[in-house]
């Protein structure tokens, strides 16, 4: 067997179906009964059973500009959204994977840095405090898209290369795994309020205005830091993940095969599955709102420099 397009070869696409819930449940095993992503598949498959809050989609609308990926196709936020799609809150034990094995952190320690104008002072409170009327508190926003390192990445690709059903993985590969599975990317957008604590000021001059002239610095205090996950749960057709064959010596499909490479197996049946009349799977929106309490965001009485 050389090529993808063999491997599901004269197969029904309800057959198909069921071996992706079945390979559902291989995941759970792998990744451990508290497998999110093995939930996320199943949610993907089974679009009678979906819920479709409102209220997320809007927010799914408004909070995420449309654009177009590199392939083209549209991220299905603003705009486009898709008011089809289910939604899916994750929970907060997932959320604390998500935090500990993607980049994570190093995204919130670049948006510390562009709240405080530490690098770019047309960015950030600098900029607010420059361009606005006085006031005691500011709020700001961002958002960027993040996951995995690419090192990590290929990591995990390896490793899921060689699985079987059976295979043993430590704590932090089945974690690892758990949310690559999963999500593999998402959007983190967050909603700070930053108060001026303090403002040192120096000579001015007839060329500037009060703020221009008199304030040389300020001193800040982030008071709360919200944040809110996004991602658009669906599949690129093009696109392939190793895995093992949950039918491997007990199933209908290719009991003989113990794992299938890239080359063998891409997303394009799970694609055709949300496009039936009646669909056998639906994409749906994934997202979580949570607040950030760490006093390393949290940070008080900063001094920002306004030049």
């Amino acid at each position: 067997m050389n090529s993808r397009e063999n491997f599901f070869s004269g197969y029904d696409i309800n057959d198909i179906h069921d071996w992706y819930v079945d390979l559902a449940s291989s995941i759970e095993i792998l990744s451990g009964n508290n497998s999110t992503a093995s939930k996320l598949l199943i949610y993907y498959l089974t679009p009678d059973k979906q819920k479709k809050d409102p209220n997320i989609i809007e927010l799914c609308k408004n909070d995420i500009a449309q654009q177009n990926k590199k392939d083209g196709t549209s991220n299905y936020f603003g705009n486009d959204v898709n008011k089809n799609a289910g939604t899916y809150e994750i929970d907060s034990l997932y959320l604390e994977k998500i935090k500990k094995y993607t980049d994570y952190a190093s995204l919130m320690k670049e948006f510390l840095d562009i709240f405080l104008s530490k690098k770019d002072k047309t960015k950030g409170i600098a900029n607010h405090f420059l361009k606005n009327d006085l006031t005691e508190e500011y709020k700001l926003t961002y958002y960027k898209s993040t996951g995995f390192s690419i090192s990590t990445k290929r990591k995990l690709l390896s490793i899921a290369g060689k699985l079987g059903v059976g295979s043993i993985l430590s704590e932090k590969e089945k974690n690892e795994l758990d949310v690559y599975v999963g999500l593999n990317s998402f959007v983190i957008k967050s909603e700070v309020t930053i108060k001026v604590t303090d403002i040192i000021c120096n000579e001015i001059n007839s060329s500037e205005t009060l703020i221009q002239g008199v304030v040389k610095s300020i001193k800040v205090s982030i008071m709360s830091w919200k944040n809110k996950l996004f991602d658009y749960y669906d599949f690129d057709a093009d696109i392939g993940f190793p895995l093992p064959n949950p039918h491997y010596e007990n199933g209908k499909i290719h009991p003989e095969r113990k794992n299938i490479s890239f080359d063998e197996l891409q997303h394009d049946n799970l694609v055709k599955m949300a496009n039936l009349k009646p669909p056998l799977a639906n994409p749906f929106y994934v997202y979580k709102e949570f607040f950030e309490t760490s006093p390393d965001l949290l940070v008080k009485d900063f001094l920002v420099t306004l030049k």
